[in-house]
């Protein structure tokens, strides 16, 4: 009896070691799969760069360069394989228009990374050509006041700013054989480097836009009357004379809600000199936070904009560095997404003005078209840094 008990306990004992031994691996693979998933979530988050988009892209451009053939030749039924060619006349010099979504869809990716005004602004998307945000212009005043005392009346009255769209637009010409023949995804490349560019010209207007000079539709935040301002003392006349207490003075321009969400923008050049900046205890005012949270100047986030003016490009009285909640003051409107036409035949003018037949040459014109405009919509929300007049 006590043989079987022992082989018994030894058959048992035998078993729940391949049981526990089962449930590692189960549980060994499980997590394999979680780790994966992760994996596969950031890889997504490149958008057109992650594989599975790369070949979906190239198998799209692929259709795309089958119907601008079937275009050339005269071909109206590939609007049946491919809706989205235009349906005007195929056979006229007119050039014809090929839009794609998904194209549209990773520049706007590529421009909400880069973009710092993007980034900060509040986004709205909108359905016509103008946004009008309603801002309170008289406000109600209130008052203790003895028994049969007079109450003071007060107007109450608000204020509109109109947001307008401007257009933003860039136009590539460049041969078939590049697009076909290249080892490289040209595709990708172009869309990430149209949204590098058009995420900077956003920055530069609707930051630091001045509307004198030619070619720049708005005054950006650092000069926009609206905008809450500090000046340096005379005197103080370039950005090295800047010290820490400028970039805390500033603060006080605005109301304890705006400073509470406030953010620092400023070149990276003038962030090298502020980095520099020690308090009156000797303490750096500039916090590296590492992976713990964003970088800060007097406890406040700060943001390096390519946009902004760089620090030996800034003359006496100049505006050269931002703070404020940017998410309340500011708004960034966009109508539909960014417009990708394609056009095989006709004319068009390359950089030095010279007329470039694009079917007789056998090349492409890619133009790409945006919608997009600012306005500053809540004053108390964003002051600028000036620097001081010359003694």
């Amino acid at each position: 009896m006590e043989e079987i008990k022992t082989q018994l306990e030894e058959i048992f004992e035998a078993k729940t070691s391949e049981l526990k031994e089962d449930v590692r691996a189960e549980i060994a693979a499980d997590v394999e799969k979680m780790l994966e998933k992760e994996r596969e979530k950031r890889e997504k988050k490149l958008g057109a760069y992650h594989p599975d988009a790369e070949d979906e892209n190239e198998a799209k451009m692929l259709r795309i360069r089958k119907a601008l053939k079937e275009v050339a030749n005269g071909n109206k039924k590939v609007n049946k394989d491919f809706p989205n060619v235009s349906k005007k006349n195929l056979t006229t010099s007119e050039p014809d228009e090929i839009v794609d979504t998904e194209i549209s869809f990773e520049i706007l990716n590529v421009i909400e990374e880069y973009g710092v005004a993007r980034e900060l602004f509040r986004n709205h998307q909108l359905t016509k050509n103008k946004y009008r945000a309603n801002e309170l212009d008289a406000d109600i005043s209130v008052a203790w006041v003895d028994e049969g005392e007079d109450i003071d009346a007060s107007t109450f009255s608000v204020t509109e700013n109109v947001l307008e769209l401007e257009k933003l637009a860039a136009l590539a010409i460049m041969s078939n054989e590049l697009l076909e023949d290249s080892e490289i995804n040209i595709e990708n490349f172009l869309m990430e480097r149209v949204g590098e560019l058009f995420a900077k010209e956003e920055d530069e207007v609707f930051l630091a836009g001045d509307s004198n000079e030619s070619g720049v539709p708005v005054d950006g935040l650092l000069y926009v009357d609206s905008v809450e301002e500090y000046q340096m003392e005379t005197g103080e006349d370039s950005v090295t004379d800047m010290d820490a207490d400028d970039l805390l003075f500033m603060q006080e321009e605005l109301p304890s809600t705006s400073r509470d969400a406030g953010v620092y923008v400023m070149s990276f050049s003038v962030f090298n000199h502020v980095r520099t900046l020690k308090d009156n205890d000797d303490r750096y005012i500039y916090q590296h936070i590492a992976d713990e949270g964003p970088d800060t100047i007097w406890g406040k986030p700060v943001v390096v904009a390519e946009g902004m003016p760089e620090k030996d490009d800034v003359d006496d009285e100049e505006s050269f560095l931002l703070f404020g909640d940017f998410d309340r003051g500011a708004v960034l409107g966009y109508k539909g997404g960014i417009r990708v036409d394609s056009a095989m035949s006709g004319y068009v003018k390359d950089s030095g003005n010279s007329d470039v037949r694009l079917f007789q040459s056998d090349r492409q014109a890619i133009r790409f078209i945006e919608r997009v405009g600012y306005v500053h919509v809540l004053e108390d929300t964003i002051v600028r840094l000036k620097t001081g007049a010359t003694s």
